[in-house]
């Protein structure tokens, strides 16, 4: 029977840990792993959690859990772990922070946009032709 790559790393993983159970490195691989693979996203957030718990100042395990975060659809605790990341020097999750900032700003400008049209006395309908 023929691995694909990410079986072939996750087997080389649980060897690894088979080895050293507690090694944070080859835990943080666990669970980058499961972070990609479909409904594995809960399995690999607990798996960085043990990481991190050995590595609190590891910033490139608190990236990862940001990732995971965002695969869990958790945008705040997402933004949390990357601000972490951040204040630890990982500049990638600076960078992520600032895109989730952006987005998040950007989305309560268009969810306000009709509520400043109405404290206006802005009622026209946008989607309608005005009439002859």
């Amino acid at each position: 029977m023929k691995m694909n790559k990410s079986q072939a790393a996750m087997e080389a993983v649980e060897k690894g840990l088979a080895q050293n159970p507690r090694d944070p490195k080859i835990m943080a691989a666990k669970a980058m792993i499961l972070k990609d693979q479909p409904g594995k996203a809960q399995q690999a957030l607990e798996t960085i959690n043990q990481a991190i718990a050995q590595q609190p100042k590891n910033k490139h395990f608190h990236h990862l859990q940001g990732e995971i975060y965002v695969k869990l659809g958790n945008p705040a605790k997402a933004m949390a772990c990357f601000r972490e990341a951040c204040s630890l020097g990982s500049q990638k999750a600076c960078q992520r922070l600032e895109k989730m900032s952006d987005k998040i700003i950007k989305r309560r400008q268009l969810n306000e946009l009709p509520q400043r049209r109405l404290e206006r006395g802005d009622v026209r309908m946008p989607h309608r032709r005005p009439l002859p």
